[in-house]
């Protein structure tokens, strides 16, 4: 997904695996997860410019990671 603006916001989701799903933000300060951050659906919202990456794990250990664009 490609950012544009502070304060946008875009969906982000997994398919198969187990839940719980953990998802953890690279940056922080960047933008975060806004939504409970354990579901297989969450809302990552921008803060600032700079690219950020997605991390997420499900219950058994499976991992998948994600770059979020941010101009």
């Amino acid at each position: 997904a490609t950012l544009e603006h502070d304060g946008e916001k875009v969906s982000l989701s997994v398919q198969g695996g187990s839940a719980p799903y953990t998802w953890t933000v690279h940056d922080t300060t960047l933008g975060n997860i806004i939504s409970g951050g354990n579901a297989a659906s969450e809302v990552y919202e921008r803060y600032h410019s700079g690219d950020n990456s997605i991390r997420v794990a499900d219950s058994m250990g499976n991992v998948a990671n994600a770059v979020i664009k941010q101009p």
